[in-house]
């Protein structure tokens, strides 16, 4: 699947020079696959939206269109020429953020029908399903250098323990929401990365040096050395872990989940490059340097205390780390120990405590808090300019790296909720008339072309419902309309700042460099 999937890059990339004729509907090529009713399969590229395509001819039979997924489609399409019927799937991708994943959907495909093509619709259904999770996901940014060395640590010891178990996936809890990287549903493994000479590493929460119950929990400390040439990548280690035959869609549904996606592969092959110098191994028990629940007197938080990071400084000894000729062994015996009692699925309660955790870090470049949609708390009445702020921020955050919204949460990080903003929306005080109204600011303001860059929802949070909205790179810059009047503006550390002209040309060519 790997040739066929860069096959495609390349024929891809072809299309795309290839001259645009407008008087036929797409710019295609052969595959070199051939379908049920001894036709060739094409990709194609439509002149219309120039979206990318998988047409294949077929037999004919009663088909349904699939349309259920975010932005991969399946369609049914028939015509008639000179008095003879033409049947075809056409599985296209209309979000074109998705292109890489919809390239390895098109390799697995294509893959099957040349192995077998008696059921072409069935394969594209069958293969289609099995990635329709990740294709409706949604990502927001960039990941910060910090997040990328944590994920290519977990990927690194992923792959050190798939070299022992070929299924050691399952024991990648992290990305699930758990506290500890790796489980094996009695022990757990914790893997932390560095970068600099002192073994300095931040503890996220108060429960991530807790061993489980009646388990033993282990620390893998990796140092990384930055490297401009050589070395790995996320990117790379993803392929490394696929091509060891890792099931790619459950890899990629867990990567997913940390706010990676592979359509940024690119520029983190680019930027971020790694060596791996060393890896320690430290069994977290009563001794080693750590702050839990039975840190404090009552064995819990103080009150109001949500939760608890730390750094630590394990640069001299104690704690003392295992032998490295055991480290191997250590490995053997997690991997034998595998037990189903793995922990469950992220659940309502687990999901309240992230959005817990996102209101306590603050205000930052990717986090915005705002009282309300349109109620002014200082004046006591509705203000429609804080419906033009709420847009300012979406735009802004569309047109950096993405980022989340909180409507119904104060500068302070107060819960206040939103039902002073229900209280406004006459006959439909709830939340569908909160959608309903926040949809229309949106339209009026932005456009509904970023319908495929948002993802709106209203939770519960201490018995108050808030308003959430993530914000995904926008692959074109996006702007707000004040009356008669555009503006452009982005995020920076601090909040919003609006570009002037010159501004916009500048921030253009570096932003969105694949622009004409």
């Amino acid at each position: 699947m790997m040739i066929l999937n860069k096959n495609l890059d390349n024929m891809w990339d072809q299309l795309d020079r290839a001259p645009t004729e407008y008087a036929i509907e797409f710019k295609a090529k052969t595959t070199g696959v051939i379908s049920n009713n001894s036709k060739e399969i094409l990709i194609a590229i439509d002149n219309k939206d120039n979206y990318r395509h998988l047409i294949i001819p077929i037999k004919k039979g009663n088909y349904k269109s699939d349309t259920s997924s975010r932005g991969i489609n399946i369609l049914y399409r028939s015509f008639k020429k000179e008095g003879e019927d033409f049947q075809f799937i056409d599985t296209v991708c209309k979000i074109p953020r998705l292109n890489a994943l919809f390239n390895i959907v098109l390799s697995e495909i294509l893959e099957e029908l040349r192995l077998d093509n008696t059921t072409p619709y069935k394969v594209c259904i069958k293969i289609l399903q099995q990635w329709r999770e990740l294709i409706n996901r949604k990502f927001y940014r960039l990941l910060p250098e910090h997040e990328i060395q944590g994920l290519f640590g977990e990927l690194w010891y992923l792959r050190e323990l798939n070299e022992i178990d070929n299924d050691a996936l399952k024991y990648w809890q992290g990305p699930q929401g758990q506290p500890h990287d790796f489980s094996n549903g009695t022990n757990a493994i914790e893997v932390k990365t560095y970068v600099k000479k002192e073994r300095i590493i931040r503890i996220n929460g108060i429960n991530q040096l807790t061993p489980p119950e009646e388990g033993v929990l282990s620390l893998s400390v990796i140092q990384l050395k930055k490297v401009t040439s050589g070395g790995e990548s996320v990117p790379n280690l993803i392929d490394s872990l696929r091509d060891k035959g890792m099931n790619y869609t459950e890899l990629l549904t867990k990567i997913s989940a940390i706010g990676y996606s592979i359509d940024d592969n690119e520029q983190y092959n680019e930027k971020y490059r790694y060596q791996v110098s060393e890896n320690r191994i430290y069994h977290v028990d009563d001794k080693f340097p750590k702050i839990a629940l039975k840190s404090f007197k009552t064995d819990k938080l103080p009150p109001n205390i949500i939760d608890l990071n730390y750094i630590i400084n394990i640069s001299s000894e104690p704690p003392k780390p295992i032998l490295e000729s055991k480290i191997r062994q250590g490995m053997i015996e997690f991997c034998s120990q595998y037990s189903t009692n793995l922990p469950k699925k992220t659940g309502e309660k687990d999901i309240e405590i992230n959005y817990f955790k996102k209101i306590a870090e603050g205000e930052n470049k990717y986090i915005e808090f705002k009282s309300s949609l349109r109620w002014d708390y200082h004046q006591d009445k509705i203000n429609k300019e804080l419906e033009f702020t709420v847009m300012k921020n979406i735009a802004a955050f569309l047109n950096t790296e993405g980022g989340m919204l909180f409507i119904g949460i104060d500068d302070d990080g107060s819960i206040l909720g939103i039902k002073k903003d229900y209280e406004t929306l006459g006959r439909k005080q709830n939340k569908d008339g909160f959608l309903l109204k926040l949809d229309n600011i949106i339209n009026n303001g932005i456009g509904k072309e970023i319908g495929q860059y948002i993802d709106i929802k209203i939770i519960e949070l201490e018995n108050k419902h808030i308003c959430i909205i993530e914000v995904s790179k926008s692959n074109k810059p996006i702007f707000i309309k004040k009356g008669n009047l555009e503006e452009f503006i982005i995020r920076g550390a601090a909040g919003t700042k609006t570009l002037s002209l010159s501004e916009y040309s500048d921030y253009r060519v570096l932003h969105w460099s694949g622009l004409e």
